[in-house]
């Protein structure tokens, strides 16, 4: 069948393809064709291909000429941009849970088509697609600044690897003093309005 970006099925990025052409007959001879021009030398029983195109084939077995073609397209991978996490650590020993998920925006640069499926411990886990971190949304980190690999992908089913990496906030807030008159009796006690250093606390939290 032809390999169609709208079929879903198309090829991505610099991945190769091998059509395959599967005529029983040890004497068949054969020619391959790109977009109706031959391809010199292509000569063997298949051909891998890495650009968009229509591929034909001519096969000649015995007095008979048999032809196939199919239709390949190419999708690009998709866009993406390393991150970093940052949650806070109440004791600082560095370890704290995440929400991988949190990531998204950063790492699609805000591209509501793609996707984050999963993400993974290693790079090779990401693009292999295998042993996806089961609990990405409560994640515990292991070591300090630890690196966890997204895998992104596109409506055309191709994908992407992002790094994410782990850190963790070890900002000393300051609480501003708010003073406030006595009532009409001296005796220590008023009424605070704390909304008056809201943003000043605030502004020292991290996002």
């Amino acid at each position: 069948p032809d390999r169609l970006v709208a079929n879903g099925n198309g090829l991505c990025g610099n991945e190769t393809f091998v059509i395959q052409t599967n005529e029983p007959g040890a004497t068949n001879t054969y020619k391959w064709f790109k977009d109706d021009v031959e391809l010199v030398g292509a000569i063997a029983t298949s051909l891998e291909i890495s650009d968009s195109g229509t591929y034909s084939v001519e096969v000649t077995k015995g007095t008979c000429v048999l032809f196939g073609e199919i239709r390949i397209e190419y999708a690009e991978n998709p866009e993406v941009f390393d991150a970093m996490l940052i949650e806070c650590d109440q004791d600082q020993d560095g370890l704290t849970f995440y929400n991988l998920f949190d990531a998204q925006d950063s790492v699609t640069n805000n591209d509501s088509s793609l996707i984050i499926t999963d993400f993974f411990l290693s790079e090779n886990d990401a693009e292999q697609d295998i042993n996806p971190i089961a609990e990405a949304t409560n994640f515990e980190n292991t070591t300090p600044f630890q690196t966890v690999f997204a895998r992104v992908v596109n409506q055309a089913n191709c994908s992407n690897v992002a790094e994410v990496e782990l850190q963790i906030s070890n900002n000393s807030v300051f609480i501003p003093p708010l003073e406030v008159c006595d009532d009409e009796i001296v005796d220590g006690f008023a009424d605070f309005n704390l909304n008056a250093i809201t943003t000043s606390i605030e502004t020292q939290i991290p996002i």
